[in-house]
């Protein structure tokens, strides 16, 4: 699937550090617009099985009782709830469109580089004893060096967003178990219907 971000998103994303907090669901409307949701696939906006409270008390000026403010107050967390998973969503599907483009810029590098470590790998281990001491250690120097600088390249440029998905993943899990929690608590209480 491809993604196109507005101009400026996507330096935007790719400079948050896995300090940050994931993106509100305010700062993503503002990025993406009010249907952003479905220029990346994640359904339609707002999402789909939202709860409604038919407040009729409400509407007319009533004060609620308890009941209806407790079942009030549920429905709204639940669909908090239910916006924050899809903007985790969104932001995950954003999180590895980056990952693999930054892994794709990277390959003709690391290709480069294997090249060049089987070559020093083959010269080291078809080359007899008589070959020059300083040779060899120049070599396996240079072997070392490369595998190096692969891990910097790694370090640099694609760890800052693996850290930051795995980020995204579990703020995902706490918030599906943040929702598990408050359906079976509304369930019990008959806050929510079954």
């Amino acid at each position: 699937m491809q993604i196109f971000l507005p101009a400026g998103c996507e330096q935007y994303l790719a400079s948050r550090t896995p300090a940050d907090e994931p993106p509100s669901y305010e700062l993503f409307e503002v990025l993406f617009g009010p249907n952003y949701q479905q220029k990346i696939g994640e359904g339609d906006w707002p999402g789909q099985g939202d709860l409604v409270v038919e407040d009729a008390a409400s509407l007319s000026g009533e004060t609620l009782d308890e009941q209806q403010w407790m079942t009030s107050r549920t429905t709204k967390a639940y669909n908090g709830l239910r916006k924050r998973l899809r903007v985790l969503k969104g932001a995950r599907t954003i999180q590895a469109q980056l990952i693999s483009n930054a892994e794709e810029q990277l390959r003709p590098f690391y290709d480069s580089i294997e090249q060049r470590i089987a070559a020093i790998t083959l010269d080291l281990t078809t080359a007899d004893a008589s070959i020059n001491p300083y040779k060899r250690s120049l070599l396996y120097a240079e072997r070392l060096e490369l595998k190096m600088q692969k891990k910097r390249m790694e370090a640099r440029f694609v760890q800052p967003l693996l850290h930051e998905l795995a980020n995204i993943d579990e703020a995902l899990k706490d918030t599906e178990r943040e929702r598990r929690e408050l359906v079976e608590a509304g369930h019990k209480l008959g806050l929510m219907r079954q």
